[in-house]
């Protein structure tokens, strides 16, 4: 655990007060609540993710899930592991960053239903009219076919289970971009 936060266990003490001041405040506050959680029984383990201070200076995001072991009715040892989640985290924060910043315009429908789950900025700020077309939560499908404002849109296979999708736009008007969406 000390070598992922950059220092020698040899020379941190094995105390609480040791590793709890390398916690983000938020992360230690919910800690806290979710550990009170464990042990009054309301949740079988302790699981969360916490930012530490790594010695360095920058953040590692750590995976803790535990079990207090009892004696008696009270806890008198908690057994866990740690993962460290730092890579994970920067690939979600690359992609997020990517996601949001490309110019190509993304929308993400849920697989088996009609519905948009997700869309990065161009399509959110995309106005073929006065209003955005492509909203979280809307349905993919009658997005697609209600606005006959989307330059030359070919609706592909339309049906209950898949549609695909072509937008291509005329140079300067938006990027042009094929777009597929699989539902």
């Amino acid at each position: 655990f000390w070598t992922t936060l950059g220092y020698d266990p040899g020379k941190m003490p094995h105390k609480s007060a040791a590793w709890r001041d390398l916690i983000d405040p938020d992360d230690f506050r919910k800690a806290q609540e979710l550990i009170e959680r464990h042990l009054s029984g309301q949740d079988a383990f302790y699981n969360q993710i916490l930012r530490y201070r790594h010695a360095q200076g920058h953040t590692v995001h750590v995976h803790c899930r535990g079990k207090a072991i009892f004696q008696n009715g009270k806890p008198i040892r908690m057994l866990g592991v740690h993962q460290d989640l730092t890579p994970v985290v920067q690939q979600q924060d690359d992609f997020e960053r990517l996601f949001e910043t490309t110019s190509s315009l993304v929308v993400i429908a849920e697989l088996g239903r009609d519905r948009i789950i997700r869309t990065n900025k161009a399509a959110r700020l995309f106005q073929p009219m006065s209003a955005p077309v492509f909203k979280e939560g809307e349905e993919l499908c009658a997005v697609l076919r209600q606005n006959s404002d989307l330059p030359e849109t070919i609706i592909k296979n339309p049906g209950p289970d898949a549609v695909a999708f072509e937008m291509n736009w005329t140079a300067g008007s938006a990027p042009q971009q094929i777009l597929q969406a699989h539902i």
